[in-house]
């Protein structure tokens, strides 16, 4: 039995919004916020933001000129927090990507620590607009379809 392009265009009107969705909700809408005085634990996102000397400091791999640095809090003492690196944010406000190198920041330097969580609000109003987005698709290619699905043979004969 062949399905028609009606059939697929139902069926991927039911499945998108809730494959976006799932996708929306595990990539995240992530955020940070604030940890204040309490230090991170271990093995958690944060984002670290740093001093003016503490920008200017040489970080490794990482070099001078950081205004932030992101990645995953490895350990925790009273005079350093190393993690691995996956994003660094410069004093001139380029974003770089990391592959995880670690670094030790002295605590010295470290202005606020934030820990990076899901946003509820910010993760439904996405997977809301997904949801909308796919039936408006699906609306319009159902009614852009003109054919009956069916293919007729050439010679008249079915």
């Amino acid at each position: 039995m062949a399905t028609s392009f009606r059939d697929h265009t139902k069926l991927i009107t039911r499945i998108s919004p809730v494959l976006l969705g799932l996708i929306a909700f595990s990539s995240g809408c992530q955020q940070y916020v604030e940890l204040g005085v309490p230090a991170p634990v271990a093995n958690t996102d944060v984002r670290l933001t740093l001093s003016d000397s503490g920008g200017n400091a040489a970080y490794g791999p990482l070099g001078s000129s950081v205004r932030q640095i992101e990645g995953r809090a490895t350990a925790v003492n009273d005079s350093s927090i190393r993690m691995l690196v996956t994003g660094v944010t410069r004093k001139t406000g380029y974003d770089e990507s990391w592959g995880g190198d670690p670094v030790a920041v002295p605590r010295s330097y470290i202005v606020s620590v934030e820990k990076r969580k899901l946003s509820v609000p910010r993760t439904l109003a996405t997977i809301g607009a997904v949801i909308a987005g796919s039936v408006f698709l699906g609306s319009a290619l159902n009614h852009g379809e003109t054919t009956s699905g069916t293919v007729n043979k050439p010679g008249g004969h079915n």
